[in-house]
């Protein structure tokens, strides 16, 4: 298994073939709002191969040696069957040299329903068993409630800091109107 930066015509790919359908409209970005950060080189798309078949996506904001994934999925045929961790120790490997990785998992404290819950509650298990952290930062983004975590090679900030680095993440790739109606960092 390897990983590897995507190509345009890749991303726009996985966007309407796996994004579309593994996210809620409510978490999608509008597809233009990752092809330009990629073009101003502060938003990176890769994808897991295995035997040249595609197994899964990670897309991040990248600020200098900081990283925040915005989009983490394993195409559906390929679930449940190791490859989420597998990908995420090879994302650990691909960004050794980087200062940070934060991850946002929605907060299972405000799930609506036992369904919702008992999935915002694995998705959170899923990073804490590879070795990420709860950072204690928790944000409303676009009406979504989130914690933040980061991951175990991410250098010892405090609290303030991740905040800090946080705001600059959707700084960067949000207009000023939208940052200030749908960014609260709590």
């Amino acid at each position: 298994m390897k990983i590897r930066r995507l190509e345009t015509e890749e991303i726009v790919s996985v966007y309407h073939e796996y994004m579309e359908r593994d996210f809620h409209t409510d978490e999608l970005r509008p597809l233009n709002r990752i092809l330009e950060p990629l073009q101003d080189g502060i938003y990176e798309c890769t994808g897991m191969f295995d035997d040249g078949i595609l197994t899964g996506y990670a897309f991040f904001v990248k600020l200098n040696k900081d990283y925040l994934l915005d989009y983490f999925a394993i195409v559906p045929d390929k679930r449940n069957q190791g490859y989420g961790s597998k990908y995420l120790a090879l994302i650990e490997e691909y960004l050794k040299d980087s200062d940070s990785l934060l991850i946002e998992v929605e907060n299972p404290l405000y799930a609506t329903d036992e369904q919702s819950l008992v999935t915002m509650q694995r998705r959170k298990e899923f990073y804490l068993k590879n070795g990420c952290y709860e950072t204690g930062v928790f944000v409303n983004l676009f009406g979504v409630e989130y914690e933040v975590l980061k991951s175990k090679n991410t250098k010892s900030y405090i609290q303030q800091e991740i905040k800090d680095l946080y705001r600059k993440h959707y700084r960067t790739t949000l207009p000023d109107k939208l940052y200030s109606k749908y960014v609260h960092v709590k």
